[in-house]
C-alpha cells in the first residue's frame, strides 16, 4: 500500500498533527479547530505531497476527541511503514571515514532506524562525534571533536532548540591542500536530532558546508 514513508516525513506528520491534538484539548472554539485542520493538512502535503499513509494519518488526526495518548499509539504503529536509514557494513564504514584509525562501531542494535533520517554518535574515548548521511544514495559520513559543554540553543542540522555542543571538523580551504576548522552547534543526542528533523534542506545546507 503505497510508497513508504521517510523518517524525516515521519517526524514532520507527528509533529503537525500533535500540535492538532493538543488544540483539540487546549482551545474550545470549533472554528479554530477547523482552520487549524486545514493549514495542517497544508503543512503536511507541502513537505509530503503524495502518501496514502500521510493521507491516512491525516484523517485520523481530524477527530477532536482523539486523546493525546491515542495519537502517540497510532504513530507507534506508523513506524512499521517508514523506511529506515539503511545500516552500513564495517567496510563501508571503514571507507566512509578512511583518515580515521581504530574507528568504533557504534551500537546499532540499540537504535529503531527506521526514526534515523542520518545517523550520529559520540565516541567518548576520543572525544569525537560522526556522522552518516546518505545522499543521492550514497554514504557520506563527516566527524569532528565535539565540546563536553552543553547549552540550550539552535542546532544546525535540525534547526530546533535543545542541548547542543559545539562540533569541530577540519575541512580543506583550498586547492594546494590547505585545511582550516569548522564549527556548528549541533544537538548532543542525534536521536532527539532526528525527532526534530522535518526537511532534508537543513541536513544537506549542514554536510555541504563542511566539504
Amino acid at each position: 500500500m503505497g510508497e513508504k514513508l521517510k523518517p524525516h516525513e515521519y517526524w514532520h506528520l507527528r509533529n503537525q498533527c500533535t500540535l492538532l491534538v493538543n488544540a483539540y484539548h487546549s482551545v474550545n472554539d470549533k472554528r479554530v479547530h477547523e482552520s487549524l485542520q486545514v493549514q495542517t493538512g497544508e503543512n503536511v502535503r507541502q513537505l509530503i505531497p503524495s502518501n496514502v499513509y500521510a493521507e491516512e494519518a491525516l484523517l485520523y488526526t481530524m477527530n477532536k476527541e482523539l486523546s493525546r495518548a491515542r495519537l502517540a499509539n497510532y504513530f507507534d504503529g506508523l513506524l512499521e511503514h517508514v523506511e529506515p536509514f539503511e545500516k552500513p557494513s564495517r567496510k563501508q564504514l571503514e571507507k566512509t571515514f578512511r583518515k580515521v584509525k581504530k574507528l568504533n562501531e557504534p551500537e546499532w542494535d540499540l537504535t529503531d532506524l527506521r526514526e534515523n533520517t542520518y545517523y550520529g554518535w559520540n565516541d567518548a574515548g576520543s572525544g569525537r562525534k560522526y556522522i552518516l548521511a546518505r545522499r543521492e544514495g550514497k554514504l557520506e559520513g563527516v566527524y569532528g571533536t565535539l565540546a563536553t559543554e552543553v547549552i540550550n540553543g539552535a542546532c544546525a542540522i535540525c534547526k530546533q532548540i535543545d542541548g547542543v555542543s559545539m562540533f569541530l571538523a577540519t575541512v580543506k580551504s583550498g586547492a594546494e591542500g590547505t585545511y582550516t576548522k569548522r564549527g556548528n552547534y549541533i544537538c548532543r543526542d542525534s536521536q532527539k536530532c532526528n525527532q526534530h528533523l522535518y526537511s532534508l534542506d537543513s541536513l544537506n545546507e549542514f554536510l555541504d558546508n563542511l566539504k
